[in-house]
């Protein structure tokens, strides 16, 4: 799988055809490190009108395995819309190992443990953007406090079937 090398110049990163991004580091001595995530060809679910939800989340460990070895929850960050009036939303919140073999409640933790991404710790300088009128892209820019002296990061992604995490599926998903 693909890994993120922290670099000092931009680098940009096509994951997929769904997935680029882009990635800096802003500064090596305070550990941060700046993000832009564009999931392509985002459309409305045909069930309810929004749009599917979209995730990435860090991996402790080199393989792409949703569930982490150490059976730990694992972070994530989301975008989700809840209704058609309302932006997409950026949070942080966890994703249990319970949710794959499909319990429940592991998908309500997901939205119990939602923080917006903008006031969660470690994280600053948060933005979204999605016009549909002019492109199917929904973009997600942020910079994360990271341990010092991090030189490669692994995530996990994921393009939800629907707007909702409720066990229906993914679209689309994968590792780098």
């Amino acid at each position: 799988s693909k890994h993120l090398f922290v670099a000092a110049e931009t680098t940009t990163l096509e994951v997929q055809r769904r997935l680029t991004i882009e990635y800096t580091c802003v500064d090596p001595v305070e550990g941060t490190l700046s993000i832009a995530c564009h999931f392509h060809d985002t459309e409305p679910s045909r069930y309810d009108d929004l749009l599917p939800w979209m995730a990435i989340a860090y991996r402790r460990q080199p393989d792409c395995l949703m569930v982490a070895l150490d059976r730990s929850d694992q972070e994530m960050v989301t975008l989700t819309q809840h209704n058609e009036t309302l932006a997409i939303e950026a949070h942080r919140t966890f994703l249990p190992t319970s949710a794959k073999m499909y319990v429940p409640s592991a998908f309500d933790s997901i939205y119990t443990n939602m923080v917006p991404l903008s006031m969660a710790q470690d994280y600053s300088e948060v933005s979204v953007t999605y016009d549909p009128d002019e492109s199917d892209t929904v973009s997600l820019r942020f910079v994360r406090r990271v341990p010092k002296n991090t030189t490669r990061f692994s995530f996990m992604y994921a393009v939800g079937g629907t707007s909702t995490f409720d066990g229906e599926g993914h679209a689309t998903r994968g590792c780098f």
